[in-house]
């Protein structure tokens, strides 16, 4: 070795049995938790995995339909009692896959669509009940709301009578008076959420998993 040049063989020693793959994580990588891997999704995988999971869920809907994309009139999945379909008794389940939590400005629009719905088609029956599924599930604002009826149900209300934010805004007369007499009327606990951890368990029941 020539005098003057030193030579850093520290690069050289072998990797501690800390920092070594094992050939499984160099073949399909880190496993990620359950909870993970559906944030992962789209938003076709998120209402496809809702979809899965309402199959399972007892007591045993007659059908479990998605009608997810445009036009959907803010049903993303349902889940029929009977073959009457949106005729009689009827579940919803409104997917939305955030990379933040549901925030009330992002349900205000969602629970609009229900109560149109009658109004565009009177054959339609209000759901028994409507279920926001998020993977990040609600804003701790939207959840103490969704945990009061009465409070929910009277602040939309002044999103209807106020008309300040866009759908709301662009409401015709008949039709905000219809959905203003409607809302007065329903009991909003019929509004509620499907917390992720309980979403995943019980898809495991299925054999979709």
């Amino acid at each position: 070795m020539e005098e003057g040049v030193a030579i850093n063989l520290r690069h050289l020693d072998p990797p501690s049995p800390s920092t070594v793959l094992t050939s499984a994580q160099a073949e399909h990588g880190p496993r990620l938790s359950p909870r993970k891997v559906i944030q992962t999704y789209d938003a076709d995988e998120w209402e496809v995995f809702i979809e899965e999971w309402a199959t399972g869920l007892l007591p045993k809907y007659v059908t479990v339909q998605r009608f997810g994309g445009s036009g959907d009139r803010g049903i993303d999945v349902a889940g029929f009692k009977t073959a009457r379909g949106f005729e009689a008794e009827w579940d919803c389940f409104q997917a939305k896959h955030y990379d933040k939590s549901l925030t009330p400005s992002i349900a205000w629009p969602e629970i609009l669509k229900v109560f149109l719905l009658p109004f565009i088609n009177p054959l339609y029956a209000l759901p028994s009940s409507y279920s926001f599924i998020a993977p990040r599930g609600l804003s701790t604002s939207l959840a103490h709301l969704i945990s009061t009826p009465n409070e929910l149900r009277k602040q939309f209300l002044v999103q209807v009578e106020s008309g300040e934010t866009k759908p709301f805004r662009e409401l015709e007369g008949p039709a905000r008076s219809a959905v203003y007499a409607l809302a007065s009327a329903t009991d909003f606990s019929m509004f509620g959420s499907v917390e992720v951890l309980a979403l995943i368990t019980q898809h495991a029941s299925t054999p979709y998993h």
